[in-house]
Protein backbone atom coordinates (compact mmCIF):
# COMPACT_ATOMS: atom_id res chain seq x y z
CA UNK A 1 0.00 0.00 0.00
CA UNK A 2 1.38 3.75 -0.65
CA UNK A 3 0.24 6.49 0.96
CA UNK A 4 0.43 9.83 -0.44
CA UNK A 5 0.93 12.88 1.40
CA UNK A 6 1.58 16.97 0.06
CA UNK A 7 4.03 18.67 2.68
CA UNK A 8 4.78 22.32 2.41
CA UNK A 9 3.12 21.89 -1.62
CA UNK A 10 5.59 18.37 -2.28
CA UNK A 11 4.60 15.13 -2.77
CA UNK A 12 5.60 12.44 -0.56
CA UNK A 13 4.96 9.00 -0.92
CA UNK A 14 5.49 6.46 2.13
CA UNK A 15 5.10 2.77 1.84
CA UNK A 16 6.70 -0.18 3.26
CA UNK A 17 8.19 -2.91 0.73
CA UNK A 18 10.69 -1.96 -1.73
CA UNK A 19 9.12 -2.98 -4.79
CA UNK A 20 6.35 -1.03 -4.80
CA UNK A 21 8.76 2.22 -5.49
CA UNK A 22 8.50 2.03 -9.18
CA UNK A 23 4.37 2.79 -8.57
CA UNK A 24 5.39 6.12 -6.59
CA UNK A 25 8.21 7.32 -9.09
CA UNK A 26 5.81 6.65 -12.16
CA UNK A 27 3.64 9.28 -10.29
CA UNK A 28 6.78 11.94 -10.43
CA UNK A 29 7.00 11.84 -13.82
CA UNK A 30 4.41 14.35 -15.02
CA UNK A 31 6.46 16.77 -12.53
CA UNK A 32 9.09 16.62 -14.39
CA UNK A 33 8.38 15.48 -18.26
CA UNK A 34 11.24 13.10 -18.17
CA UNK A 35 12.07 10.05 -16.11
CA UNK A 36 13.71 11.47 -13.06
CA UNK A 37 16.90 10.32 -11.43
CA UNK A 38 17.13 8.62 -8.30
CA UNK A 39 19.30 9.40 -5.80
CA UNK A 40 19.03 6.76 -2.85
CA UNK A 41 20.86 5.77 0.47
CA UNK A 42 20.49 3.13 2.17
CA UNK A 43 22.08 0.08 3.77
CA UNK A 44 21.91 -2.71 0.48
CA UNK A 45 22.47 -1.74 -3.21
CA UNK A 46 18.68 -2.64 -4.19
CA UNK A 47 20.41 -3.41 -7.89
CA UNK A 48 19.85 -6.72 -8.77
CA UNK A 49 18.56 -7.19 -12.17
CA UNK A 50 14.64 -6.85 -12.76
CA UNK A 51 12.94 -10.06 -12.33
CA UNK A 52 15.49 -12.10 -11.37
CA UNK A 53 14.44 -13.96 -8.57
CA UNK A 54 11.00 -14.84 -10.49
CA UNK A 55 13.11 -16.12 -13.79
CA UNK A 56 15.26 -18.50 -11.53
CA UNK A 57 11.46 -19.71 -9.66
CA UNK A 58 10.07 -20.68 -12.73
CA UNK A 59 12.85 -22.79 -13.51
CA UNK A 60 12.72 -24.77 -10.53
CA UNK A 61 15.43 -22.31 -8.59
CA UNK A 62 17.83 -24.81 -9.01
CA UNK A 63 18.94 -24.53 -12.60
CA UNK A 64 21.62 -22.06 -13.30
CA UNK A 65 20.47 -19.45 -16.08
CA UNK A 66 23.34 -18.07 -18.28
CA UNK A 67 23.96 -13.79 -17.43
CA UNK A 68 23.27 -13.52 -21.00
CA UNK A 69 19.76 -14.93 -20.71
CA UNK A 70 18.99 -13.17 -17.74
CA UNK A 71 19.13 -9.96 -19.01
CA UNK A 72 17.36 -10.72 -22.12
CA UNK A 73 13.85 -12.33 -20.05
CA UNK A 74 14.18 -8.81 -17.72
CA UNK A 75 13.96 -6.92 -20.69
CA UNK A 76 11.47 -8.92 -22.15
CA UNK A 77 9.26 -9.20 -18.44
CA UNK A 78 10.04 -5.31 -18.75
CA UNK A 79 8.45 -4.59 -22.22
CA UNK A 80 5.37 -6.44 -21.19
CA UNK A 81 4.83 -3.63 -18.18
CA UNK A 82 5.40 -0.14 -19.27
CA UNK A 83 2.33 0.76 -18.91
CA UNK A 84 0.39 2.18 -15.92
CA UNK A 85 -2.42 -0.47 -16.28
CA UNK A 86 0.14 -3.53 -16.08
CA UNK A 87 2.82 -2.11 -13.33
CA UNK A 88 0.60 -3.34 -10.06
CA UNK A 89 1.41 -6.32 -11.72
CA UNK A 90 4.82 -6.41 -12.33
CA UNK A 91 5.55 -5.45 -8.69
CA UNK A 92 3.73 -8.41 -7.40
CA UNK A 93 6.77 -10.05 -9.38
CA UNK A 94 9.58 -8.03 -8.05
CA UNK A 95 11.64 -8.29 -5.07
CA UNK A 96 12.61 -5.85 -2.62
CA UNK A 97 16.12 -5.66 -4.01
CA UNK A 98 14.66 -5.30 -8.06
CA UNK A 99 13.17 -2.48 -7.89
CA UNK A 100 15.84 -0.25 -8.70
CA UNK A 101 17.48 -2.03 -12.61
CA UNK A 102 13.13 -2.58 -13.36
CA UNK A 103 12.30 1.24 -13.16
CA UNK A 104 15.29 2.03 -15.38
CA UNK A 105 14.71 -1.02 -17.82
CA UNK A 106 10.81 0.76 -17.91
CA UNK A 107 11.53 4.33 -18.21
CA UNK A 108 9.93 5.25 -15.11
CA UNK A 109 13.88 6.58 -13.64
CA UNK A 110 16.92 7.70 -16.08
CA UNK A 111 19.06 6.34 -13.74
CA UNK A 112 20.26 6.04 -9.95
CA UNK A 113 23.00 7.24 -7.90
CA UNK A 114 23.27 4.37 -4.94
CA UNK A 115 25.27 5.23 -1.75
CA UNK A 116 25.39 1.89 0.28
CA UNK A 117 27.15 0.30 3.00
CA UNK A 118 26.90 -2.86 1.31
CA UNK A 119 28.02 -2.57 -1.60
CA UNK A 120 29.48 -5.72 -3.21
CA UNK A 121 32.93 -5.31 -4.50
CA UNK A 122 32.05 -7.21 -7.54
CA UNK A 123 29.93 -4.50 -9.03
CA UNK A 124 31.43 -1.26 -7.03
CA UNK A 125 32.33 1.35 -9.84
CA UNK A 126 36.12 2.48 -9.28
CA UNK A 127 36.51 5.79 -9.99
CA UNK A 128 38.48 7.19 -12.74
CA UNK A 129 41.44 8.60 -10.75
CA UNK A 130 41.40 5.17 -8.94
CA UNK A 131 41.33 2.87 -12.73
CA UNK A 132 44.91 5.62 -14.02
CA UNK A 133 46.35 4.62 -10.32
CA UNK A 134 45.57 0.99 -10.81
CA UNK A 135 46.83 1.49 -14.59
CA UNK A 136 50.23 3.16 -13.45
CA UNK A 137 50.99 0.72 -10.28
CA UNK A 138 50.86 -2.25 -12.98
CA UNK A 139 53.15 -0.94 -15.38
CA UNK A 140 56.14 -3.50 -15.90
CA UNK A 141 58.44 -0.99 -14.78
CA UNK A 142 56.92 0.04 -11.60
CA UNK A 143 56.38 -3.76 -11.22
CA UNK A 144 59.94 -4.47 -11.06
CA UNK A 145 61.20 -1.55 -9.37
CA UNK A 146 58.51 -2.24 -6.58
CA UNK A 147 57.11 1.11 -7.44
CA UNK A 148 53.76 1.94 -6.02
CA UNK A 149 52.29 5.41 -6.94
CA UNK A 150 50.83 7.10 -4.14
CA UNK A 151 46.77 6.84 -4.28
CA UNK A 152 44.84 9.57 -5.30
CA UNK A 153 41.35 10.66 -4.14
CA UNK A 154 38.23 9.20 -5.62
CA UNK A 155 36.43 12.02 -7.32
CA UNK A 156 34.98 11.62 -10.60
CA UNK A 157 32.97 8.73 -11.99
CA UNK A 158 31.73 7.56 -15.53
CA UNK A 159 27.74 6.44 -15.43
CA UNK A 160 28.11 1.94 -16.13
CA UNK A 161 25.68 1.20 -18.98
CA UNK A 162 23.16 -0.29 -16.90
CA UNK A 163 22.36 3.55 -15.67
CA UNK A 164 23.27 2.35 -12.01
CA UNK A 165 26.02 4.04 -10.07
CA UNK A 166 26.83 2.42 -7.27
CA UNK A 167 29.26 3.74 -4.42
CA UNK A 168 30.54 1.99 -1.40
CA UNK A 169 31.15 4.30 1.64
CA UNK A 170 32.72 3.00 5.10
CA UNK A 171 33.09 4.92 8.17
CA UNK A 172 35.94 4.18 10.94
CA UNK A 173 34.14 4.51 14.10
CA UNK A 174 37.02 3.92 16.41
CA UNK A 175 37.96 6.63 19.11
CA UNK A 176 40.66 9.32 17.52
CA UNK A 177 40.39 7.65 14.07
CA UNK A 178 41.33 10.13 11.41
CA UNK A 179 38.36 11.02 8.86
CA UNK A 180 38.14 12.44 5.52
CA UNK A 181 36.10 15.82 5.84
CA UNK A 182 36.31 15.93 2.13
CA UNK A 183 33.15 13.55 0.80
CA UNK A 184 32.35 14.95 -2.09
CA UNK A 185 32.55 13.22 -5.35
CA UNK A 186 31.54 14.00 -9.19
CA UNK A 187 29.57 11.78 -11.61
CA UNK A 188 30.25 12.68 -15.34
CA UNK A 189 27.23 11.30 -17.74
Amino acid sequence: MIRDYELHGKQIFVFKEHNLAPQAWRQCRPLHGAPPALLTFDHHTDTHLAFLRHMHRQRGGMTPIPWEECVGLANALTSGFRDAENLEQAVQLLRNDEHIDFAIRAGILSHAYVISHDTNPQFEIRSVEYQRWFNEKIRPENLMRGVVPPRPEDRTYHMPSNNILSLGFSRDTRKNAPQNSNNSFVVMT
